[in-house]
């Protein structure tokens, strides 16, 4: 027998606002939700009910992301949103939210130089100006333009360019999610533009 209809009702919301992180779209959020219900009902002998929902809807979105439509379209750039204010409201919501962090920061460290990586995380993920960006980076508020086009390209496209070195990931991870959280966006600011003046 499958996960319970009720387990899955009391996740719903949580689980519609972890997809709609990866993949950015209402519509398409609700569809992996929908496919995740399909599975769940496959699923037996559940002990943890958030952690099996979480793995199955970030599995499904990760493909989704993978597919030659969606590379097509902006697909990437959603995974550095903020997370909703209900996104998390268990402790197995927090955990999986920074093991989604974790892999934010692993894409960005695989697929993007430094000034990408900086210019697409303040402009897209915490909705700088590129004034501002400018500003934090030292980068000229033109190329900042230039940088942010190239990042979002290259964030639709699966091919991995750098290694993501473990201690740099784990440092980017918890910047991300101090500031996607708490609002630290000063020590995130210092490690994005020390990587740009390496």
């Amino acid at each position: 027998m499958g996960g319970s209809v009720q387990e899955f009702e009391n996740h719903r919301r949580w689980l519609l606002a972890m997809a709609y992180r990866w993949v950015g779209s209402t519509a398409e959020a609700e569809d992996i939700v929908s496919e995740a219900w399909i599975r769940w009902h496959r699923v037996s002998n559940v002990r943890d009910h958030s952690a099996v929902l979480a793995t199955i809807v970030t599995r499904l979105c990760s493909d989704h992301l993978k597919s030659a439509r969606v590379r097509r379209e902006k697909c990437g750039a959603a995974v550095l949103s903020a997370p909703s204010p209900d996104a998390s409201p268990t402790p197995d919501g927090l955990l999986e939210r920074n093991e989604e962090v974790k892999l934010v920061a692993r894409r960005l460290l695989e697929r993007l130089n430094p000034a990408e990586r900086g210019v697409m995380v303040l402009r897209h993920g915490f909705e700088y100006s590129y004034r501002d960006v400018s500003e934090v980076l030292g980068i000229r508020e033109a190329s900042c333009r230039q940088l942010y086009s190239r990042g979002r390209a290259r964030l639709a496209v699966s091919a991995r360019r750098f290694a993501a070195e473990p201690a740099k990931q784990a440092e980017l991870a918890s910047r991300l999610a101090a500031a996607s959280r708490a609002g630290e966006l000063r020590a995130l600011e210092r490690l994005l533009a020390a990587d740009v003046k390496i």
